[in-house]
């Protein structure tokens, strides 16, 4: 019982996703069908009346019977491993940023951190201009972070 609702749950997911596909696929079936039928009434009028060309339609109708088997070839052909490697290739380039952006706002907390130790033995309170340099870069960091996480979690739900 379990495994049967199993059985016809995976089945329903694997229609939903497949939904176009599997909609052009009876398409091509129901032309074929349709081809046939017409050819059976051409092909008998063509044997009565010009039984000389009987041949040549029964050619056409190979013909298209073979394109619509090699259409739907095409459209179940699985993907190429070269177009899920090009696929992944861009999603850790985009991770390669997205790690690289943050590697670089902990390098620049850390730069501030230093810098507000090296502040502290200072007696003024005024920023100078460096240190206004510095929370800036900072503020831009945790901006750039902040999208970075907003990526990831759209990542993540896909």
């Amino acid at each position: 019982m379990i495994f049967n609702i199993i059985k016809y749950t995976a089945l329903i997911a694997y229609l939903k996703h497949y939904k176009k596909k599997i909609y052009i696929a009876f398409s091509i079936v129901a032309l074929f069908f349709l081809v046939d039928y017409i050819y059976s009434d051409v092909q008998e009028y063509l044997r009565e009346a010009y039984p000389d060309y009987e041949m040549i339609a029964l050619l056409i109708k190979s013909v298209l019977v073979v394109m619509l088997f090699i259409l739907l070839l095409i459209l179940f052909k699985p993907t190429t491993h070269s177009s899920l490697t090009s696929n992944s290739m861009q999603s850790n380039a985009k991770n390669n940023e997205i790690i690289k952006a943050v590697k670089e706002k902990d390098k620049l907390s850390s730069n501030l951190n230093q810098h507000e130790l090296n502040k502290s033995h200072k007696p003024s309170l005024a920023l100078s201009d460096e240190d206004r340099k510095i929370l800036e870069e900072v503020k831009n960091k945790k901006k750039l972070e902040s999208k970075a996480d907003m990526i990831i979690k759209g990542v993540t739900k896909k």
